[in-house]
């Protein structure tokens, strides 16, 4: 379902690039579909190996041969396609730059806090740090400790 999923949302990430990128064309959807695919196998498999080799010139340069491996592999990926055309290099460096803004857009804004991920694992607060808090904040009351319902403790059970 994840695999299928991220297929999806490349597709349509390709395709909306595809109407604000003039140079950059599908032929048919299913040109779309198979550009979606080798550039998620591209991106997962040889992308890394690139970085790699080129992590000194991306470190000299303050990323701009990460941004070039995109631009490089994005045109790759046209060129193997077919159905899939990018006119020039500037329309792939235009094209490999828009996703990069949305991902932006997208990643959280906040870390996590202690209590968020207290609440998502629905564990019980820790006294160290709730006598901590009462301490720094003296209006705040430690929470009462929540003990485990035992079978014994149910109200109306009966020994059989």
């Amino acid at each position: 379902m994840n695999l299928l999923a991220r297929l999806l949302i490349n597709a349509f990430a390709l395709w909306i690039v595809d109407y604000l990128v003039p140079g950059m064309s599908f032929a048919t959807w299913q040109a779309l579909l198979v550009a979606a695919v080798v550039l998620g196998v591209v991106n997962t498999f040889i992308k890394p190996i690139l970085q790699i080799i080129a992590l000194p010139i991306t470190i000299v340069t303050f990323g701009i041969g990460a941004l070039l491996i995109n631009v490089l592999l994005l045109w790759m990926v046209s060129a193997v396609v077919p159905g899939f055309t990018i006119d020039s290099f500037m329309t792939a460096l235009v094209a490999s730059l828009l996703p990069i803004r949305w991902r932006k857009q997208c990643q959280p804004t906040h870390a996590p806090t202690p209590q968020s991920v207290a609440r998502h694992w629905k564990r019980l607060p820790d006294p160290e740090w709730t006598a901590h808090r009462a301490s720094i904040h003296p209006q705040l009351q430690p929470a009462e400790p929540k003990h485990h319902r035992r079978p014994e403790n149910f109200p109306g059970r009966r020994d059989l």
